[in-house]
């Protein structure tokens, strides 16, 4: 009986275990100050990658790149909102159209293909935020 009853404890632990894990949101917004890098890299429009550092209290990479339009006169970005968040259509005066060449910025957070848009995707610390114009 004590086998069992330990066997029951153990399994118990395990199963709680890995479903905490399991529900764990990896969008989970990260609170306070947050240093983070936006780049810029314009792919095929033959201008080079800009750099941005910024500290920002924000959960969302909006949030940073409304900071970093704050921040730096030289950084600015433009869009819609749609059911989806805010769709990013130019950035730095440079607009890509998926109707006219088939482009887009897509977004990469700390080197991996973001899983949300600017609207939804949380930020942490020391994160490096790229967008890359991108055909096809």
């Amino acid at each position: 009986m004590k086998k069992l009853l330990s066997l029951f404890i153990g399994l118990s632990i395990i199963f709680c275990s890995v479903f905490s894990l399991a529900c764990k949101n990896p969008n989970d917004t990260h609170e306070g100050v947050k240093t983070v890098a936006i780049k810029v890299d314009y792919g095929s429009l033959e201008r080079k990658t800009d750099s941005y550092f910024l500290e920002t209290e924000g959960y969302y990479v909006l949030d940073a790149m409304k900071k970093c339009s704050d921040l730096y006169a030289d950084f600015s970005y433009g869009g819609s909102d749609s059911g989806y968040g805010f769709f990013v259509e130019t950035i730095n005066g440079e607009t890509a159209s998926w109707a006219k060449n088939n482009s887009y910025w897509a977004l990469y957070i700390n080197g991996d293909y973001a899983s949300y848009g600017v609207s939804q995707q949380a930020i942490a610390d020391g994160d490096i935020i790229l967008f890359v114009y991108t055909i096809g």
